[in-house]
């Protein structure tokens, strides 16, 4: 089960998706959906020196008040500091991205406040 608080939306993730879910203090991989991938959360991160490396990305494919799909992720070489790990539980609170719908122009991604992220592999 997976849950996100990020830009004032709040998702409850309980289906599996196309990854096994592995949590343990050196490595995080996991993903989890919502319907037809109307919303997935995905990991794949690695603990180095002090630090993680890698990437945990939540992707709603038609966000409300938003055209086309939009992208939330933590810098987790910059804060993953903030991400922990609890047995079989992973939990990041701190500095999140947005990459907005690409409306042609490719547009960077932009600082949006702090967000949560909670998993717990079953």
């Amino acid at each position: 089960q997976a849950f996100v608080s990020v830009d004032g939306r709040d998702y409850t993730l309980q289906e599996p998706g196309a990854l096994d879910c592995s949590v343990s203090e050196e490595s995080i991989t996991f993903s989890f959906r919502i319907g037809d991938n109307e919303v997935t959360l995905g990991a794949g991160a690695n603990q180095y020196d002090e630090g993680w490396i890698g990437g945990i990305d939540l992707r709603v494919a038609n966000p409300q008040g938003e055209d086309g799909p939009v992208a939330y992720f933590p810098d987790l070489i910059a804060h993953g500091d903030r991400l922990t790990v609890d047995g079989d539980s992973m939990s990041y609170t701190g500095p999140m991205m947005k990459q907005p719908p690409n409306d042609g122009s490719n547009p960077p991604p932009v600082d949006i406040g702090d967000g949560t992220i909670s998993i717990t592999c079953p």
